[in-house]
């Protein structure tokens, strides 16, 4: 891909198609004409021998200057490029099967052949895929597949294309600060019979004439080497740095034939360059070529088998656009091969260095057993095992290192000993298993294993083994069984095969239907969502309803509810303590009474399906009383809570294949609660009108897809409302999709939360929606406003993010005073009432763990007076620094974590200790340490007072990147709002004194 540096367009598209695996070879290189190829010869004199073809498509004549036309022609010029290249390509496939190139007869019968994409640098690709972005669709359907085809990251086909920069670097030192490809293939590379050292000599024939383009386009491009004569040798030193291959602009005017500078000073250089610019098609060429040469002594990964593709069917190949729902297929596809990769790097590390890092646990007297549990049809198999202590440690030591806890997915694979294990004993010896118990106090581990016969894309095997195991290793399990069920159900509608189980049968018309209407109807830049028609009967009765239920709900509560109403979609923002759970039960209680329909009732975890569950529970007397009084009937419901096998919940009762856990009598209207994972399982073939996803911000928007399928989009009754809050931390994904330039990941934005990518749809200032789509019967927003948790000082510490949704949140006035008089800084925090505390030290040099702090808050929680270790929290950013504040605090404390894992989460007296103090470290922590939701859900889990242990550095901290200072409010709020210092104290610690201060809200703050 050739860039006009002036322009920053491409002025052309160059390939070289080699055949098979035989190798460039030695001699000379010569071009000959075929048709609209151009013939690649090697070999000396007249014995040279065909080695493939060139393709070009090369722009003839300057840019306009107008964006729209220039914008045309450059996609027209990628399409053309590509589609001689897929014709090219074709031909040359009968050519194959003659040569017997392909050594797969198989593959030849059915006319597949493995295709793979060599380019320079990834930069390259970056500017193929901008020049798509710039003209669009208007290009046609070609650029389409492009898209898909450069887009599509899975783990097999995302190495349809390689850079050989990137192999380059990572794999040797060229000796040199230029790093183009003209200056790496300058160097001695191993080539022919002995690997005898040697470089690319970039020259070529053409029409009897050779041509030594070192020579022809040496201004400006070749010259940053100089010939130097040492003791009768030749050396050629590097005089400048040589880092792009782009032709310098002023060989494409020459090329276009436009006027040259003629002044004296340039005159000889501008007739060199005239020179030189009728051959800058053969000069591409010959670079394209020495592509190939420089790729051949590359090591290649013999392991990896590349997909093959049918030529027949070449120009078919993803040209049509998949959607939302493709999109959202890629994306799992990719951020499961990210995090699988990760997972298996670990592993690299010894089973004893993995437990010292709080990763693993080593097992000995481990024993399976078969249990049959009471009204059970099918055995399970229990694993019982005792911790195994490396040399030093005690469990006290191994539990304030380990992060996982009961109920988490394991892998449980035989180690030879604590030092060493085998790379594929994870993979294939191992299985995967539901940490059921871990007894600190004995030492005793119980697990139930998850059976799983055959690995597959996202879940690995897992068989009770043969023979038993002196000892083992216990991992995090990387199998996604939820992923899995998501995309059996996304291929279904999409009508692509998948890699998990799902049904291919008589409804397969009905889902495929289903998956276009979901493409339609929730595309974040183009949705389609029908409009509802107005239901005033409806409205009337509910505001009735609403007034019958006094204080169950406030004036923001019941506004939201009426609004969501009205509409098709309904978007419900909750922001930290506002009630966001009991506003979303009696939306759910009065839907369903109102509409007289069943629903689904989803989330993303067990904890948040069992708070929304029992919530509308013990509402649904008030309820129905309120109903009673407004004199409207009232339908008995059944609510109905589903789980999958796999998920490891214990199960009440099994019913229908299905096991539930039935809240209400057998009969009436059904209401099923689960998870992701549960309702995809068990609702497989299911056609509701009515969906609800609770705290829709933690979910995944390709998940919220699957279940989008569940509803009957065919019918004019269905409904969908989401709750959430995205200012809180969205889903975790492994691979920064943000910085993704690719054009289905930006127009389709599968990276997002759902409820962030429904917001997409419902703010028309996040994206230029369809007019169509400011009609509030389609999507409406609602925010709540009233918090009801947060002391005052932690509501103006938040406000700030919130002010970016236009919401000022109001709450209760703040209650207690500050600290009065002379006291210690330890007892400083006690004396005063709820509010903010900051407690700033002069530490500077830590990073992801800093004892100074947990000394700091071991000391303020000693001098507490009456306070239960169950009221506190201690919150981090940092894995590290957990485990240090878990053995300093023991006893003192029962809940330190994460910020992740507090998430929904609250306490009376919440620490947050920032860590990091070190300058040069505060940079490089920067993205992570001040993400804005981050620091808003450490900030906002306080129902009474919020302690901020914090460095003088990272306080003061200002970072230079705008979206990194954006980031930071929160904490320049911080630095705003405590300004009155009440006590200070010098700390002794690791041979050192360091100041620390306690910083309150002035008066006038406090007021504020």
């Amino acid at each position: 891909m050739e860039r006009d540096l002036l322009e920053d367009r491409l002025n052309a598209l160059v390939a070289h198609v080699a055949l098979g695996e035989e190798t460039l070879g030695e001699g000379e290189i010569a071009f000959e004409e075929e048709g609209e190829k151009l013939r690649v010869l090697v070999g000396e004199g007249d014995k040279k021998t065909d080695k493939g073809f060139v393709l070009q498509e090369i722009r003839d004549k300057p840019w306009s200057g107008d964006p729209k036309v220039d914008d045309r022609e450059e996609g027209e010029l990628v399409a053309r490029f590509f589609q001689r290249l897929v014709k090219a390509i074709q031909e040359e496939g009968e050519t194959w099967e003659l040569m017997g190139v392909l050594g797969n007869e198989e593959a030849q019968q059915e006319g597949f052949y493995p295709l793979h994409l060599y380019v320079w640098s990834s930069r390259e690709v970056k500017d193929l895929v901008a020049a798509v972005l710039r003209s669009g669709d208007k290009a046609g359907p070609l650029l389409e597949a492009l898209w898909h085809l450069l887009g599509c990251r899975e783990s097999l086909e995302q190495l349809i294309y390689s850079s050989l920069q990137e192999e380059v670097q990572t794999r040797y030192a060229v000796g040199s600060t230029s790093q183009g490809l003209i200056a790496v293939t300058r160097l001695l590379w191993p080539r022919g019979k002995g690997n005898k050292p040697a470089p690319f000599l970039w020259k070529a024939n053409w029409k009897a004439n050779g041509l030594d383009f070192r020579w022809l386009f040496r201004p400006w491009h070749f010259d940053f080497v100089a010939k130097e004569e040492v003791n009768g040798q030749s050396y050629y030193p590097e005089i400048r740095s040589r880092h792009y291959d782009a032709l310098p602009p002023v060989y494409w005017r020459a090329f276009w034939k436009v006027p040259l500078p003629e002044n004296d000073s340039v005159k000889g250089l501008m007739n060199g360059v005239r020179q030189a610019a009728p051959h800058l098609p053969l000069y591409l060429a010959t670079r394209v070529v020495a592509l190939r040469w420089l790729e051949e002594p590359i090591p290649k990964n013999k392991q990896i088998r590349k997909p093959l593709l049918s030529l027949a069917a070449l120009p078919d190949f993803r040209l049509q656009d998949r959607g939302v729902v493709g999109a959202a297929l890629d994306f799992l596809r990719f951020e499961h091969h990210v995090r699988f990769s990760n997972w298996l790097a670990d592993k690299t590390l010894s089973p004893k260095l993995r437990v010292l890092n709080g990763m693993a646990l080593l097992l000995e007297r481990i024993h399976f057993e078969e249990i049959l549990e009471e009204g059970s049809r099918f055995p399970k198999t229990r694993i019982t095992a005792q911790i195994h202590l490396p040399q030093g440690m005690t469990l006290r030591d191994l539990e304030a290192r380990f992060t996982l806890g009961e109920g988490d997915f394991v892998r449980l694979s035989p180690v030879d000993s604590p030092d060493r294990q085998k790379l594929t004993s994870p993979l294939y010896e191992g299985v995967t298993a539901i940490l059921e118990k871990l007894d600190w106090e004995k030492g005793e581990v119980e697990l139930q294993l998850v059976p799983n016969l055959y690995a597959d894309r996202y879940v690995l095997s897992s068989v009770r083994p043969d023979n038993p195991w002196s000892l083992a290793v216990m991992d995090s399990s990387p199998s996604d069984y939820v992923a899995r069920r998501v995309d059996a159900r996304l291929s279904q509608v999409l009508g692509s095969s998948g890699h998990g189980p799902h049904r291919m049968d008589a409804f397969l018309g009905e889902a495929q239907e289903k998956g276009r209407l979901v493409n339609a109807f929730f595309e974040p830049a183009h949705p389609q969502i029908p409009r509802l028609s107005p239901e005033p009967e409806i409205e009337q009765r509910a505001r009735a309803l609403l007034d019958q239920m006094g204080d169950l709900l406030n004036d923001t509560q019941k506004r939201a509810i009426l609004e969501g109403l009205s509409t098709r979609v309904h978007l419900l923002q909750g922001p930290p303590g506002t009630g966001k759970t009991q506003a979303t039960a009696v939306a759910l209680l009065l839907w369903l009474q109102l509409f007289r329909a069943p629903m689904i009732v989803a989330a993303s975890t067990h904890t948040a399906v069992d708070t929304l569950l029992d919530r509308v529970h013990g509402l649904m007397s008030d309820v129905r009383s309120a109903f009673e009084r407004a004199r409207l009937g009232w339908v008995e419901l059944r609510l109905v809570r589903l789980e999958a096998k796999e998920e490891g919940k214990k199960k009440d009762n099994q019913e229908g294949g299905q096991e539930v856990k039935q809240e209400n009598p057998k009969k009436g209207l059904p209401v099923f609660f689960g998870t992701t994972n549960a309702l995809l399982k068990n609702l497989d073939l299911a056609s509701v009108p009515l969906l609800l996803v609770d705290e829709a911000s933690m979910m995944p928007f390709p998940h919220f897809l699957a279940l989008a399928t569940l509803l009957d989009l065919k019918g004019d009754r269905w409904r969908v409302m989401l709750t959430g809050d995205h200012r809180q931390l969205p889903p975790i994904i492994q691979h920064q999709w943000e910085e993704e330039d690719r054009p289905g990941v930006q127009r389709y934005l599968p990276y997002l939360s759902a409820f962030e990518a429904l917001l997409c749809i419902a703010d028309e200032a996040l994206l230029c929606i369809a007019e169509k789509l400011k009609d509030p019967y389609c999507v409406t927003l609602s925010r709540l406003d009233h918090t009801h948790r947060l002391p005052a000082e932690v509501r103006h510490l938040i406000q700030p993010l919130y002010h970016r949704d236009g919401v000022s949140l109001k709450g209760r006035e703040g209650l207690g005073g500050k600290p009065q008089g002379k006291v210690s800084l330890w007892e400083a925090v006690w004396k005063g009432g709820e509010g903010v505390y900051l407690l700033v030290h002069e530490e500077d040099s830590s990073r992801k763990r800093n004892p100074l702090e947990a000394e700091l808050i071991a000391r303020v929680l000693e001098a507490a007076p009456d306070l239960l270790p169950e009221d506190v929290a201690v919150v981090t950013p940092f894995r590290a620094h957990r485990t240090l504040l878990r053995e300093r605090l023991r006893g003192k404390v029962d809940l330190v974590d994460t910020v992740e894992r507090l998430q929904g989460g609250e306490r009376r007296v919440i620490f947050y200790s920032a860590c990091a103090s070190d300058p040069a470290g505060l940079m490089e922590l920067q993205e992570f340490l001040l993400d804005v939701n981050r620091t808003n859900v450490a900030f906002s889990r306080a129902k009474e007072k919020l302690v901020v242990v914090v460095s003088e550095n990272l306080l003061g901290y200002i970072p230079q990147e705008r979206e990194a200072y954006e980031d930071a409010v929160l904490w320049k709020t911080l630095r705003e709002l405590c300004r009155e210092e009440v006590a200070r104290e010098e700390v002794a610690w690791g041979g050192r004194r360091y100041g620390v201060r306690l910083l309150v809200p002035g008066k006038e703050e406090a007021d504020a």
